[in-house]
């Protein structure tokens, strides 16, 4: 025989010949068998009822002791789903539900490019019926949409169904079955128990599982996948996909120890359901980081600031989080009250994401923790002072002089026409990546890019036109890499693009990651087209998840070999790029720039130490081309040179012009603002555009 096709009857199935297979509920089920022979011919079904009875076990061992150090939840003698949280934490869950965490999208004050008539952005926001929402697109993954449900909803705090638009749900009846329903879908443990895990429900209630072929695939004699054009692997049982509702829905269920059958492709919690339930606990690092950690499919691989190494830091790695240094948890500093005093709502948002729980900026001083004079040596001329530098260098800038400092690095860029066979993708389904370039591996690490930043940004969001959409030059390695016809300088869409520039009165350095990718875009309307992530992922083929981003044939579309540089017609693979602020690794300040290995010239080149990393003339700091704005200036076109420049208010002189003479004598000494010599001012300096004695 060449195939056999087992049907548990209760959602299971297997391809093996002699297989086994264990219930979770007794009762009768039908199970069916089909063969096929090496000549292709397929058997009738065959079937037969297994009548699964309840097995006499003996007696139990004394129950363990409830170890929660909350009394109360010692109460809790079976865990069934969020609803037993819920159950007391009725008001905790309801302003859980409003927030961007659960709702995958909410508010967007701090993102300038979105309609106003939008009523929310985010990965997938939830919305009512005639709701316009901009749906995230972005330099990884693509978007959420055009996948099945259970693809990307692993680290969502819903368990399973899709969250109900805040603004429906505000109409529901507090105590109301419906608004429970709602509340019941709020994962707790997610959040509160740090050994987490869940599945999707494989018991009798559930949904089951659909069959689902990984292409161009073959298992070696170890079981292990490689490449194989044409051929296909059957993922049966609970290696399929979750059924769905017809609302689009499936419930995930705790993996604990004790439930978890040990066919699920996954480990289970090293505690049984209960024990989770029972000993959940204010939320730590290692429970924010086994979601956040492991955003863009890898660990440390999209915020290149943010790892597993961040549970247990050490004080280089980052000072604030390090148990030898402040110790911080996550909702230090990112719990805030939301507009109108809700719990579980956070601050902070990277420039490249679109949602706000809460409309104020988030940055050092307004944490709490620090003023905007934290060095306490501010001078409105004296240029060491390090509080001058503040008011326009964000403190990240100089504490966090480097990123992808964990061993595992960060991804710099990802190519998705050149994909390789992985066992590990599609939650250990198997399948297929897309080539994912690292940096800072090992014990290496990466020097941050810099760029202004106001707190705002433009953000590309599914569907929008590409055509105001700014572009970079494609990096010449990145370009040498991306398979296909790609060259340096090549215009790259930027997807995630901080506002600012050093004319602006609330813009600040900041510290940059910097991400390229390639996605599709359809020519026809000028925008990026949300590709399949789970089509490449079962395929290898590029092509064929651009297809079903279409809502074309992916079959009539494409050939579909995995690598094939081919595209859907009206489609062009375009390489996209964005920037990503770095916010955590702050360092002691022995390692900050201008200390006392990196010295001042870390920025400024004329200056010792170094090396040098900002182009300060690509941010603004070159010499005035503008018009002269100095009273009584002796001349009036200025041209960007010194020597026409000195003309302003004195003879041309060749001595002492070297970058300290010159702000010595002019800015500490004579009080002059930037203005004069510069394309900005700095009037919160309080400085001066007289001319002065010849």
């Amino acid at each position: 025989m060449a195939a056999y096709a087992w049907a548990f009857g209760d959602g299971a199935t297997s391809n093996q010949a002699n297989p086994s297979h264990t219930y979770a509920t007794a009762k009768t089920y039908t199970v069916t068998l089909k063969v096929t022979d090496n000549l292709g011919a397929i058997s009738a079904l065959a079937s037969t009822s297994a009548v699964i009875a309840t097995t006499a076990l003996p007696p139990p061992a004394s129950p363990t002791a409830c170890t929660s150090s909350i009394p109360e939840h010692c109460n809790i003698t079976a865990y069934t789903g969020p609803e037993v949280c819920v159950a007391c934490h009725q008001n905790q869950a309801r302003d859980m539900h409003g927030s961007v965490h659960y709702q995958q999208g909410g508010a967007f004050p701090n993102v300038t490019n979105i309609p106003s008539n939008f009523t929310a952005a985010g990965e997938r926001p939830a919305k009512a019926a005639g709701d316009l929402v901009a749906t995230g697109v972005n330099t990884y993954c693509g978007t959420h949409e055009n996948s099945p449900r259970f693809t990307c909803a692993g680290c969502h705090v819903g368990n399973g169904r899709l969250p109900m638009a805040q603004s429906l749900f505000e109409q529901l009846a507090p105590a109301s079955a419906a608004a429970q329903t709602q509340l019941a879908n709020i994962d707790c443990l997610t959040c509160h128990q740090e050994v987490y895990k869940r599945f999707p429900d494989w018991t009798a209630s559930g949904l089951g599982f659909s069959n689902f072929s990984l292409l161009n695939l073959a298992e070696n004699s170890s079981g292990a996948l490689v490449r194989s054009d044409g051929g296909a692997v059957l993922r049966t049982g609970f290696q399929g996909i979750p059924n769905l509702s017809v609302a689009g829905d499936f419930l995930f269920k705790p993996a604990g120890s004790d439930t978890l059958p040990a066919t699920a492709p996954l480990t289970p919690m090293p505690l049984t359901t209960l024990a989770a339930a029972q000993n959940v606990h204010a939320t730590t690092r290692k429970s924010c980081l086994s979601c956040h950690a492991g955003a863009g499919g890898a660990d440390g691989a999209k915020r290149g600031d943010l790892s597993q190494e961040d549970v247990n830091p050490s004080v280089t790695h980052d000072l604030h989080m390090s148990s030898a240094g402040a110790n911080l948890t996550c909702a230090d500093c990112h719990t805030t009250p939301g507009v109108n005093g809700e719990t579980h709502r956070m601050r902070g948002r990277g420039l490249d994401l679109r949602a706000d729980d809460v409309a104020e900026r988030f940055t050092c001083e307004a944490g709490g923790c620090h003023n905007n004079r934290p060095h306490g040596d501010f001078s409105n001329t004296q240029g060491a002072s390090k509080d001058k530098h503040a008011m326009k260098v964000a403190c990240q800038t100089c504490h966090i002089p480097a990123y992808a400092k964990a061993a595992v690095g960060t991804e710099i860029a990802r190519d998705w026409q050149d994909p390789h066979p992985s066992d590990a993708a599609c939650s250990g389904r198997g399948g297929w990546l897309p080539r994912e370039d690292k940096g800072g591996l090992g014990s290496a690490a990466l020097i941050p890019s810099y760029n202004w930043f106001d707190g705002t940004s433009e953000v590309v969001y599914l569907e929008e036109s590409l055509a105001g959409v700014p572009t970079v030059p494609l990096d010449a390695t990145i370009a040498a890499k991306f398979v296909g016809d790609f060259a340096a300088g090549d215009p790259a869409y930027v997807l995630g693009q901080p506002n600012g520039d050093v004319t602006s009165a609330t813009a600040k350095l900041y510290p940059m990651k910097q991400h390229w990718g390639k996605l599709a875009r359809n020519d026809a309307n000028n925008s990026l087209v949300g590709h399949s992530t789970f089509e490449f992922f079962r395929t290898g083929s590029f092509c064929r998840a651009v297809a079903l981003g279409l809502g074309d044939d992916p079959d009539a579309t494409c050939v579909g070999t995995p690598g094939n540089l081919e595209m859907p017609v009206g489609t062009t693979a375009v390489p996209v790029f964005t920037y990503q602020t770095i916010n955590h690794g702050v360092e002691p300040t022995a390692n900050a720039l201008g200390g006392d290995s990196a010295g001042c010239g870390s920025c400024h080149q004329a200056l010792s130490g170094g090396p040098a990393r900002l182009d300060m003339t690509a941010l603004g700091y070159g010499l005035r081309t503008l018009p002269s704005v100095v009273v009584g200036s002796r001349v009036t076109a200025l041209n960007g040179t010194l020597n026409t420049i000195c003309t302003q208010c004195h003879d041309n002189e060749s001595e002492d012009r070297d970058f300290n003479s010159v702000h010595s004598r002019h800015v500490q000494k004579e009080g002059k603002d930037c203005a004069a010599c510069h394309n900005f001012a700095r009037p919160e300096r309080g400085l001066t555009l007289s001319r002065g004695d010849d």
